[in-house]
């Protein structure tokens, strides 16, 4: 439900006044990245530390009709998504590319080490991409002024949630569609369900799911010292419930003690809705965390009826 990118430095150029449409298309494409996206920016800086460059050019123009107030505003956008944990560092491996830019070389090697969904450039650099990244399956190189055209591009921004009946989805589906495009851009989930804490010790999808959902974090999330897994029960009024949640969460904590940090926080008020809370988003789980159906199957089991939905907090 997150998009990733990579975000080169010939998308956020200086344009000249004739090519306004091309700084409205780059505006709004902040604003979907800031809304749906991350962008994927190397581990030493190198990258931000450019973009910071770029944006003050916008400020230095005289004949835009937008004049400074350009480069205020892209410079805004770029601050809010890195507020909201929107750039995430990775490793930028030596990578050998038929390009002068250095920071271009370190673009081209994430994405070569980490394919991402998108590459949004100028266009003039498609080329250059498309001699550099032929090994890349699944990554879409787009330009800025087109971006807004694209039906790839356009459907992952207008994907706000499913609504699947019972049995249609099994765990892979879920996984594939939700859990990891959430896990593998954060270091911290937080999962919300009063219901888990009422009925963990009679409902075993509940322990089911979690485990499944402790899994596929333990595989994708991004391995920090922070790594941390939390769920929130509200007030559990079952002594069976608390006691085989206490159970549960010391197995687990015994088991991904070198992961990741693991803990179940009691009586805090929440709504009945359930969420699923990252670093960058929070999503809705109608249904609650006891999504598997075939309790007794294999891998992958099939899902009871689901209802997820991105909140969408954003407000430009």
């Amino acid at each position: 439900m997150l998009f990733r990118t990579i975000l080169f430095d010939s998308a956020i150029q200086p344009v000249p006044a004739r090519e306004e449409l091309i700084y409205n298309s780059l505006y709004r494409l902040l604003k979907d990245v800031y809304k749906y996206g991350v962008i994927l920016v190397d581990d030493e800086g190198e990258i931000l530390k450019s973009f910071k460059s770029i944006l003050k050019e916008w400020n230095e123009l005289s004949n835009f009709p937008e004049g400074s107030q350009a480069g205020r505003d892209l410079f805004r956008l770029f601050e809010a998504i890195s507020k909201n944990n929107r750039f995430i560092e990775v490793s930028a491996q030596k990578t050998e590319i038929l390009c002068d830019s250095i920071t271009c070389e370190r673009q081209i090697s994430i994405a070569h080490h980490h394919e991402p969904d998108f590459l949004l450039s100028g266009q003039r650099c498609l080329t250059c991409l498309g001699k550099n990244l032929t090994s890349l399956k699944t990554a879409l190189a787009i330009a800025v002024d087109s971006y807004d055209r694209n039906e790839e591009f356009q459907r992952f921004t207008s994907m706000r949630g499913f609504e699947i009946s019972a049995g249609l989805w099994c765990q892979s589906d879920f996984e594939n569609k939700v859990l990891i495009p959430l896990f593998r851009v954060t270091d911290t989930v937080k999962l919300f369900d009063k219901q888990m804490g009422e009925y963990f010790d009679s409902n075993s999808g509940y322990g089911n799911t979690l485990e499944w959902c402790l899994k596929v974090f333990s595989e994708y999330s991004i391995s920090t010292p922070e790594r941390r897994f939390e769920i929130y029960v509200g007030s559990v009024r079952s002594l069976g419930a608390r006691k085989r949640i206490r159970e549960f969460e010391r197995e687990v904590k015994k088991f991904y003690s070198d992961e990741f940090d693991f803990e179940v926080v009691w009586g805090s008020h929440h709504s009945h809705d359930r969420f699923l809370e990252t670093n960058q988003v929070r999503v809705f789980v109608g249904r609650g965390f006891d999504l598997i159906q075939d309790s007794f199957g294999s891998y992958p089991r099939r899902l009871k009826d689901i209802t997820v939905g991105y909140i969408d907090e954003v407000s430009f």
